[in-house]
This record gives C-alpha cells, structure tokens and sequence, in this order.
C-alpha cells in the first residue's frame, strides 16, 4: 500500500454526506465501467466528470497531490476497461 492510499484509508468523515459521496467514489474506482453503463447509464465523458466532482471535494481538499494521485490511477483504470 503507497502512503496516499494508506493516509486515504485513516481519513475521517464529518457527515453522512461525506461518507455517502466516499462511497460513490469507491465504486466508481474499483467498478468505473458497471457505474457507467449498468448503474446510471452514463457516457464516458458523464463518468468523468463525476469523478472529478468527487475527487475534487474528498481529495483535493486534503492536498492537490492526492487529487492528482487518484485522477491518474481512474484515468488508467478507465484506460484498462477500454473506455477512453
């Protein structure tokens, strides 16, 4: 585990709203593709920027370098299960 994924897993939630928005970029994370098409019915470009909604207002917050981090890895993970 690199250390921004494991400072991610110690940060902590000051509502249900930040909880609920973790969890809707953890399965856009680890399930990009089934969050797209099966769950929303989103475009590729939809997914995009929910992501970088999300990762704008739980990651950058904390540093612009974690956002970056996590950007990188969606977009290679998207890359991965051919959506872009």
């Amino acid at each position: 585990m690199s250390k921004n994924e494991k400072d991610m897993t110690e940060q902590k939630y000051t509502d249900q709203q930040d909880l609920a928005e973790e969890v809707a970029w953890q399965a856009l994370m680890e399930q990009p593709q089934v969050v797209a098409t099966e769950w929303l019915g989103c475009t590729t470009e939809e997914i995009i920027n929910l992501y970088d909604y999300l990762n704008e207002k739980l990651h950058r917050r904390i540093s612009s370098e974690y956002g970056d981090f996590w950007r990188e890895k969606f977009m290679k993970k998207l890359k991965a299960e051919a959506l872009l």
